[in-house]
């Protein structure tokens, strides 16, 4: 029988590596080649049933946060997946509908999840021209109903040494404005518009929450880089300093200083099927 704690792990010839947990298709652990951690996941990670894990990549589906009538961020993160297949360095991941999730939203669905550790000559990208190794998730989701809807995406908890030193920046396109909800302040939508505007600054100081709308597609938090793709058109920037930070109970004390969540998402509900959507996180050479 399954449990939380059932995991593959993937490793490349360069010396990368990644772990992923059938329980919530979760990533848990992506190490590049030179072995370096790339994601925090809390030590109080529980590994239990019905509780998400902490850190690493959670999945949303079929919904964001708290915006609709679900459990918070869906149940795709609290449900097994099956592999579908499976080499050295990559693994495909599925989950389909159930008598269950048919229960709390009439939709029948199936989400396909590749994970794979891309190096050097696997890629096609002018970025990746020196040595360095990309984790790369991509999710399609098909549905054969017509009325089919979702919101959802990637929950990436990006690994800090120093929060205080990190500056979130990439986020506008150039050829547009830029808008953002600030869930941390008013809540309303807030418009983007100068040069230093392109930037998250203090993340150390202040509750972040942020979720830009339609952003650009490679954001860099200064040692780290989180590009998106394909349906991810917007962005979630989170940390939830100390005052929130100390009182979620799968964290110890002050480790908010230790991460900063950079989410591809889908954040206005999106209807037709098929979708496909992903991300590569990679440390910068």
């Amino acid at each position: 029988m399954a449990t939380p704690l059932d995991k593959i792990t993937l490793k490349h010839s360069s010396g990368a590596s990644a772990e992923i947990h059938l329980f919530g298709a979760h990533v848990t652990s992506f190490k590049d080649q030179t072995g370096e951690e790339l994601l925090y996941l809390s030590t109080k990670s529980m590994f239990k049933l019905g509780q998400p894990i902490r850190g690493g990549i959670p999945i949303m589906f079929p919904q964001f946060a708290d915006s609709g009538p679900l459990a918070k961020h869906g149940w795709a993160r609290t449900s097994f997946w099956k592999v579908r297949r499976q080499g050295d360095s990559e693994v495909v991941l599925e989950l389909k509908s159930s008598a269950s999730s048919l229960e709390d939203w009439p939709y029948e669905y199936e989400l396909v999840l590749e994970v794979k550790i891309e190096y050097n000559d696997d890629l096609d990208d002018d970025v990746f021209k020196k040595n360095v190794a990309v984790l790369k998730m991509e999710l399609d989701i098909t549905s054969p109903d017509k009325t089919f809807y979702f919101t959802g995406g990637f929950h990436p908890y990006i690994r800090t040494d120093d929060l205080n030193r990190v500056t979130i920046t990439g986020l506008k396109r150039e050829e547009k404005e830029l808008y953002y909800y600030d869930r941390a302040a008013s809540g309303k939508a807030q418009q983007l518009a100068s040069e230093v505007d392109r930037s998250v600054t203090n993340l150390g100081q202040r509750e972040v929450d942020r979720i830009y709308i339609d952003s650009t597609d490679r954001v860099d938090t200064g040692k780290i880089v989180v590009e998106k793709y394909g349906g991810f058109k917007d962005l979630v920037i989170w940390n939830p300093h100390s005052e929130k930070g100390n009182k979620i109970e799968d964290m110890e004390k002050d480790d908010y200083t230790k991460f900063i969540c950079v989410e591809p998402v889908v954040f206005e509900p999106r209807g037709g099927s098929p979708f496909r959507g992903g991300m590569r996180i990679f440390r910068k050479a």
